[in-house]
This record gives structure tokens, C-alpha cells and sequence, in this order.
């Protein structure tokens, strides 16, 4: 879990910025709403099925790690800097 925790604001920062950038104005609200929501969520119900249900959590946390560089390169390499830039020029 502390793979998880120490890559949790960087992620958040990127992909609401990201998901901001790219949404139309009138529903940049519903939008981080929406992704607070979920992401909140899927913490909640993640922290139980580790606390209550399943007490090797290994596997799956490198799982996470290795899609979270496979991403990491992607985004570096693929993604634009910034969609708001790029429909400027």
C-alpha cells in the first residue's frame, strides 16, 4: 500500500488537470465531481476487501505498480503536454 500512497497526489493532480483541460466548460463541475466520487469510492470499498476479505495484498499491488509505469511512459512519451495548448496553435 505505501506504493500506492506515495503515487496518489501526483496521480490526482495530473489526471484532474488532464480531465479539466479537456472537458467543455459547462461541465467542468460535473466532471471533478464526478471523479472525486469515484475515486473516493473505489478507496473505501478497497480498504475493506483488504481489511475484511483478503489479507494478501502483494499480487495485486504489483499489479498497480507495473500498469502505473507502463502509464507513466505512455503519458510521458504519447499524451500531449496540454490539450488547451495544443488547440491554441
Amino acid at each position: 500500500m505505501i506504493i500506492l500512497g506515495t503515487t496518489f497526489s501526483g496521480k490526482n493532480i495530473v489526471a484532474i488537470n488532464f480531465a479539466i483541460e479537456c472537458s467543455p466548460e459547462k461541465s467542468k463541475k460535473m466532471v471533478i465531481s464526478l471523479y472525486w466520487t469515484v475515486e473516493l469510492l473505489s478507496i473505501i470499498l478497497w480498504s475493506f476487501y483488504y481489511q475484511k476479505l483478503d489479507k494478501n495484498w502483494f499480487p495485486l499491488q504489483l499489479i498497480y505498480f507495473v500498469a502505473g509505469i507502463i502509464t507513466m511512459f505512455f503519458a510521458i512519451f504519447v499524451l500531449p503536454e496540454s490539450p488547451s495548448y495544443l488547440v491554441s496553435k
